[in-house]
């Protein structure tokens, strides 16, 4: 079951499946192509955790990587819809295996101030992955995608539950 909405920007994928093992997010480019930065995944990673905590919430359980993301991250920085990247990211996510979890590319101005999925700022205990896209220049405003995937069942996007 694949289902992709778009709500006032925010692209929405639902699917079955489980994501694998990857390496870290790809560092700067010297060429100066936009990249996933450490920085960029932390400051929406911190303001995930500070909104958690001000609805009285445990931090969420943030997983360090997600190759469907990672994927969904490279085609919006090669200019690809976000919508259509999270389909992708989703479409290889029921690939891999089997277990539910729920996926977004949010555009933003921000990324200490994402629209964040309500899933994550309700759920009393929440696991996620998380990457951040600096949209390659020249695109259309505005300059970030964020990709955020939450995990229904506790697994660890390596197929084990927690």
């Amino acid at each position: 079951m694949n289902r992709s909405v778009g709500l006032s920007g925010v692209f929405f994928a639902a699917t079955v499946g489980v994501l694998g093992c990857a390496s870290e997010p790809e560092p700067e480019s010297p060429a100066g192509q936009p990249t996933l930065t450490n920085d960029d995944r932390g400051l929406v990673l911190a303001a995930i955790q500070r909104a958690r905590g001000e609805n009285g919430l445990v931090p969420a359980v943030v997983l360090a990587d997600a190759p469907p993301l990672e994927t969904a991250a490279r085609m919006i920085r090669d200019g690809a819809p976000p919508d259509q990247a999270v389909q992708v990211a989703m479409q290889r996510v029921v690939e891999l295996e089997s277990s539910e979890a729920r996926g977004w590319c949010i555009p933003t101005d921000e990324l200490d101030a994402v629209q964040l999925p309500s899933v994550i700022l309700e759920r009393d205990e929440v696991t996620l992955a998380v990457v951040a896209v600096r949209k390659a220049p020249g695109s259309p405003p505005p300059p970030f995608v964020v990709c955020i995937m939450v995990l229904e069942d506790g697994s660890d996007f390596q197929g084990s539950g927690m």
